[in-house]
């Protein structure tokens, strides 16, 4: 019963695996796309708030996207092109799951400062 339901999606998975092995620049664009809005989920507390942020603030969506996007354009110039796309998204999560922390317990983002506090 389930093998009728899990053979077209396996291969329509398989397609779309190969269509993104073939075109890089895609699976960083869909890559891109998808942290950006991991990271907007964990800044915004919320599932949904990303979603109606990006229809309430089109060109701050589009230049954050455009800054993600190029640091995972940078990626496909590594001979180990899925590490650094991984190393990519772990960063911008990371950095964002931290100033989702921090807006829990005050109302400035994360910012270069806090390194500094850091470091000292």
């Amino acid at each position: 019963m389930f093998s009728k339901v899990a053979e077209p999606i396996k291969s329509v998975c398989k397609k779309i695996a190969n269509f993104l092995k073939k075109h890089r620049l895609t699976q960083c664009a869909i890559l891109a796309l998808l942290t950006l809005l991991v990271m907007e989920s964990l800044c915004r507390h919320s599932v949904i708030a990303p979603i109606i942020w990006i229809f309430q603030a089109p060109y701050a969506f589009i230049f954050n996207y455009l800054i993600v996007l190029l640091t995972f354009s940078v990626a496909i110039f590594f001979p180990k092109e899925t590490f650094a796309l991984t190393l990519t998204a772990s960063f911008w999560i990371i950095m964002s799951l931290v100033n989702g922390i921090l807006l829990l317990f005050r109302t400035t983002p994360f910012s270069a400062i806090d390194f500094s506090i850091v470091i000292n």
